[in-house]
C-alpha cells in the first residue's frame, strides 16, 4: 500500500486495464473528490474504492452528484464508537431516472461481519434500447407491433421473441425500456456502423432489443452478452423429377452390362435359328419358304415386344429356340416394364442434395429481401455460392430478392428455390401448401445454422444483468417455451396410400412419340425410294408394248361381246 498526497497523485500512472486496483481515500482531505472524479469513468469494474469518512451524510450527498454506475465498486467506511460501519453506494441509472442507493453491507470491529450483496433491483430505471423492425407497418405503431401477443407474425432472426425476453427481464430487475426503432442490424460503412450496432457504438442506447448474428467486426465496437437461439436459413423448393436426359427413363431400368448381355443373348438366338433354317433349306420341309435375315430380325423384335411371328415350326430344333427366346424376353419384359412404371409413378427421387446440385438444376432461385442475406453474398468467397448468385439470383435481367410471402408462393408454384428464414417459411407452408406439396419440399443449406446473441454497449454496466437473466430463462426452460410459442415448426409430411396421383408428363412420353414419328418418316422415305428405283429399272418400250397388248385384249373382248346374228337356212 502506498500513501500519496493529493498534489502528488497525478504523477502516478495506474495500470488498470489488465489488473484490478484498489484506491483508499480519506474524505477528510480536501482533494479526495478530485481523485475520485479523475478515475471514476476510466474502468469502473477494475477499480475498487474505499472511502473513509466521519460524516456519512455529507459524503453520500457529494457522491450522489457524481456519475456512479450500477457496477461501481465504492465502499464507505464510517467510524463510530464501537467500530466501523460498511456501506456500498451505486446509482441504478444516472440520467436514466435511476436512484442513488446507499446500502448497509456490514460491520467491522475486531471481526468482519458482512451481509449478502444484492443489486438486482434497478429501482425503475428507464433504459434505452434499439429494436430492428423491417416490416412495413400499417395502421399500428412499432410499439404496438412489438407488444401485441400475436404469434402469426413473421419473426425473422427472433426479434419479436427476444422482445418477449426483455419483458421478462423488466419484471426480474424492475426497470423499463424506451425503445428506438431501426431497420438494420448494423453493417459497416467506412469504419462506422448503421442500425442497431451503430446506435450502440454511439452510445445512444444501452443494449439491443433484438439479437444479432455474431461477427468479428461487430465484436470490436459492442459487447456480445449471451447467445439466445439458433437461426436457420435454407433454400426451400419442390423437388422436381429426375431429368438427366429424355431417354434416361427407358435406359435407367437396366445397367449397361445387362443391356449388353440381353442383346448378346438375342443375337445368339437369332443367329442359331438362322443356321437351323439354312441347314434345313435343302429339305422338302422348307421348300419355298422365307429364311432371310430380315425374317429373323422380325422374329427377334416380335419376341421382345411380346408378339407372335409366323415362322416355320415343324422343325423341333427351331421350336426349342423360339420357346427359349420367348421365355427369356417375357422375363426381361416383366422386370423392365415394372421398373419403368415405378420410376414414373412412385415417389420422386430427391436428387438435389447440395448447393452444387441446385446450381446445375433447371430451378430458378431467389433470396429473402433481408440485409444480412445481401451482406453475406457481398462478403462470401465460396465459388459455388458466387456462381449461384450470378447465374440465378442477380443477373443482368432480374434481381430475385422477394419477401417471404411472395417467395414461398413461387415455391408452391414449382420450379423455384427460395432462400428464407425457416421460421417465416414454415408458417406460410402450413397455411397455404397442400399435403402433397409439403411432402415434395426439399431443403439445401447455403450456410449452417448460426446463433444470434444479445448485445450491449462496450463495457455496459447492465451487461451482467442481461447475461444472468437470459441464463436463468434458459435454465428454467422459458427460452425454449418462448421459441415454441412464436416459431412455426415444419409441417409434417402425411403420406397416405392413394393420397396423391402421380402424372407422367410429356418429357417422359416424348421419346415414344419421337420413335413413332421417326418410323413413319423412314417408312415413307423408303416407299418413295422403292417407287423411284422401280421407275428407273423399267425398260423404255415397256409402256408402248403394254398399251398395244392392252388394245388387242380390249378389241378381242369387244368381238366376243358382240351378239351373234341368227342365220336362217331356206329349203
Amino acid at each position: 500500500m502506498l500513501a500519496v498526497k493529493d498534489d502528488h497523485f497525478g504523477k502516478y500512472r495506474l495500470n488498470i486495464k489488465k489488473t484490478k486496483v484498489g484506491i483508499v481515500l480519506d474524505a477528510s482531505c480536501n482533494g479526495w473528490i478530485n481523485v475520485f472524479e479523475n478515475f471514476l469513468n476510466s474502468n469502473n469494474r477494475r477499480i475498487h474504492w474505499v472511502v473513509k469518512t466521519n460524516n456519512l451524510n455529507s459524503t453520500t450527498r457529494i457522491l450522489s452528484q457524481l456519475q456512479l454506475r450500477m457496477d461501481s465498486n465504492v465502499l464507505l467506511i464510517n467510524n463510530n464508537s464501537t467500530g466501523f460501519n460498511l456501506y456500498e453506494v451505486y446509482n441504478t441509472g444516472f440520467k436514466r431516472n435511476g436512484i442513488f442507493v446507499v446500502r448497509d453491507v456490514g460491520f467491522w470491529n475486531s471481526s468482519l461481519f458482512t451481509r449478502e450483496q444484492s443489486r438486482y433491483n434497478l429501482k425503475g430505471a428507464i433504459l434505452n434500447c434499439v429494436s430492428v423492425i423491417t416490416e412495413h407497418l400499417k395502421n399500428e405503431t412499432y410499439m404496438h407491433f412489438l407488444e401485441a401477443s400475436r404469434h402469426d407474425r413473421t419473426d425473422t432472426l427472433h426479434k419479436l421473441k427476444f422482445y418477449t425476453v426483455i419483458r421478462y427481464l423488466q419484471e426480474m430487475y424492475n426497470f423499463s425500456v424506451k425503445v428506438q426503432r431501426t431497420n438494420s442490424w448494423g453493417y459497416s460503412y467506412n469504419g462506422s456502423f448503421d442500425g442497431l450496432i451503430g446506435a450502440l457504438q454511439r452510445q445512444e442506447a444501452e443494449f439491443g432489443c433484438s439479437p444479432v448474428l455474431f461477427k468479428i467486426n461487430r465484436a470490436e465496437v459492442v459487447d456480445y452478452v449471451v447467445p439466445t437461439w439458433q437461426t436457420k436459413h435454407t433454400f426451400l423448393f419442390r423437388q422436381p423429377k429426375y431429368q438427366a436426359s429424355y431417354c434416361s427413363v427407358y435406359t435407367r431400368p437396366l445397367d449397361v452390362a445387362v443391356w449388353r448381355c440381353m442383346f448378346g443373348v438375342l443375337l445368339i438366338a437369332g443367329f442359331t435359328l438362322y443356321l437351323i433354317l439354312k441347314i434345313q433349306s435343302a429339305n422338302i420341309f422348307l421348300n419355298g419358304r422365307d429364311i432371310s435375315l430380315s425374317l429373323i430380325w422380325l422374329f427377334i423384335c416380335s419376341a421382345v415386344c411380346q408378339q407372335g411371328m409366323p415362322v416355320y415350326k415343324n422343325a423341333v430344333s427351331a421350336r426349342i429356340i423360339m420357346f427359349v427366346t420367348f421365355m427369356f424376353s417375357m422375363m426381361i419384359y416383366q422386370f423392365y416394364n415394372a421398373n419403368v412404371l415405378s420410376s414414373l409413378l412412385n415417389e420422386q427421387y430427391n436428387y438435389i442434395r447440395s448447393l452444387n446440385d441446385l446450381l446445375q438444376s433447371d430451378l430458378k432461385a431467389g433470396v429473402e429481401d433481408m440485409l444480412f442475406n445481401k451482406d453475406y453474398f457481398k462478403r462470401t468467397t465460396d465459388r459455388v455460392t458466387l456462381d449461384l448468385y450470378k447465374a440465378k439470383i442477380a443477373t443482368d435481367n432480374y434481381y430475385n430478392f422477394f419477401d417471404a410471402e411472395y417467395g414461398m408462393a413461387l415455391v408452391k408454384r414449382g420450379g423455384f428455390a427460395f432462400h428464407v428464414d425457416t421460421s417465416a417459411a414454415y408458417a406460410v407452408m402450413r397455411r397455404t401448401f397442400s399435403e402433397r406439396e409439403i411432402c415434395e419440399v426439399g431443403e439445401v443449406q447455403l450456410f449452417p445454422p448460426q446463433y444470434v446473441g444479445a448485445v450491449a454497449v462496450k463495457g455496459s454496466q447492465y451487461r451482467e444483468y442481461i447475461a444472468v437473466g437470459v441464463s436463468k430463462l434458459l435454465e428454467t426452460g422459458l427460452m425454449n417455451r418462448i421459441k415454441l410459442n412464436w416459431e412455426s415448426r415444419k409441417p409434417p409430411c402425411v403420406k397416405q396410400r392413394y393420397s396423391k396421383i402421380m402424372a407422367v408428363n410429356i418429357r417422359e412420353f416424348s421419346m415414344a412419340l419421337l420413335f413413332l414419328v421417326c418410323g413413319f418418316i423412314v417408312s415413307l422415305f423408303i416407299l418413295v425410294l422403292e417407287i423411284f428405283f422401280k421407275i428407273i429399272k423399267r425398260p423404255p418400250n415397256v409402256g408402248t408394248t403394254y398399251l398395244t397388248k392392252r388394245m388387242k385384249v380390249n378389241s378381242v373382248k369387244r368381238v366376243h361381246k358382240r351378239p351373234l346374228r341368227k342365220i336362217t337356212f331356206l329349203n
